[in-house]
C-alpha cells in the first residue's frame, strides 16, 4: 500500500510539473501577443523586430534564462544568476488565489523550481521551460519546448 501511495504522489508531482512547464511556454506566447496587439496590430514585421530586443520577458530570459511569477498585472521575470538557474525560481503556492508564485511571502513552499530560457533567432524564438523537483531524495525534471514565430 505504501508503494502505491508513493507512486501516486510522484505521478501527481509529474502532472503538476507538466502544467507548470506549459504555463512557462504560454508566458512567452503571451509576451509576443501583447506586443503585437498593443503596439502593432497591423504590422507584424515591425512588431517582431521591436519585440525581440525590447520585450522584458524575452530580454530577461535570454542568456542563462529567467524565473518568473504571474502577477495581477502580467508576468514578472527575473534573470537567473547562474548558468543552469538551479536553486533559483522556487515556487510557492498562494492558497488564497490557488496560484504559484516566486514570492516567499505569498504562501507555502512547494518542491518545484521553474525557469524559462529564450533563444532568439531571426524569425522565431525557441522557448524552453524546465521544472525540477525533489521527491524521496531523487531529482526529477519536466522540460517543454516550443518554437514561437511572429504573426504573419
Amino acid at each position: 500500500a505504501a508503494r502505491s501511495l508513493t507512486l501516486a504522489r510522484n505521478s501527481a508531482n509529474r502532472m503538476t510539473a507538466s502544467f507548470l512547464a506549459s504555463e512557462g511556454i504560454e508566458l512567452a506566447r503571451q509576451a509576443r501577443d501583447e506586443a503585437y496587439l498593443t503596439n502593432y496590430p497591423n504590422d507584424s514585421a515591425t512588431a517582431w523586430s521591436t519585440f525581440l530586443p525590447n520585450q522584458l520577458v524575452v530580454y530577461q530570459c535570454s542568456g542563462n534564462g529567467c524565473y518568473f511569477s504571474n502577477t495581477d498585472k502580467g508576468a514578472l521575470a527575473t534573470a537567473c544568476g547562474s548558468a543552469d538557474c538551479k536553486n533559483e525560481g522556487r515556487l510557492y503556492i498562494d492558497s488564497s488565489k490557488g496560484t504559484y508564485t516566486t514570492d516567499p511571502a505569498s504562501g507555502a513552499a512547494t518542491p518545484f523550481y521553474r525557469y524559462l530560457k529564450i533563444d532568439k533567432q531571426a524569425t522565431y524564438i525557441v522557448a524552453t521551460c524546465t521544472v525540477t523537483w525533489q521527491f524521496q531524495g531523487q531529482t526529477y525534471t519536466e522540460t517543454q519546448q516550443s518554437i514561437i514565430t511572429y504573426w504573419l
